[in-house]
């Protein structure tokens, strides 16, 4: 398993950058570099994904063993691409960027009663690694939906939502 394949980067996403959620124009932005949809995936190991900050930001927080398994996706990316998602992400000052091994699933997941195991890979993906230990108490999410039943849509309030203010609100 690599996180690599034919020159392009495998990035695992589980926020606002999956399919149908605010961010994923990013993903279609090909002045930002190539991207190519793969599959719906589901972590093998269990992480805490939790909601969080006045923006109602998405956390997957590196805490192996804890939370659950989380649905996303997996898009092939290349060099260009990366480079911009690391600064998206803030990487490496908020975000890490970790490799995980997820198991790809049927595209047409939307829950984890309707996957089906398609077989493994190695993925990029964005991690908060340093955070309050009240966020493990947080409610935990399989799969994140700006739009779900959880009442906390994503507000990214541009002139506020800026890396130092969401690192400050962490620390609070």
């Amino acid at each position: 398993m690599t996180s690599s394949v034919n020159g392009m980067h495998r990035i695992f996403v589980y926020g606002t950058l999956k399919r149908g959620q605010p961010n994923h124009f990013h993903m279609e932005n090909r002045q930002r570099g190539v991207t190519q949809f793969i599959s719906t995936a589901l972590t093998e190991t269990t992480y805490p994904l939790v909601i969080s900050t006045m923006w109602n930001l998405p956390f997957l927080l590196y805490a192996p063993g804890k939370g659950q398994q989380i649905l996303g996706e997996i898009f092939d990316i290349d060099d260009t691409f990366l480079e911009w998602l690391d600064e998206f992400e803030g990487h490496p000052e908020m975000y890490v960027r970790d490799k995980i091994n997820v198991n790809l699933v049927s595209n047409g997941a939307n829950s984890l009663k309707t996957c089906e195991n398609l077989g493994k890979t190695e993925c990029w993906t964005y991690f908060l690694k340093k955070f309050p230990d009240e966020m493990l108490d947080l409610e935990n999410l399989s799969s994140y939906d700006s739009f779900g039943d959880h009442n906390r849509i994503y507000k990214p309030e541009e002139d506020q939502l800026s890396r130092s203010n969401v690192e400050e609100s962490l620390r609070n």
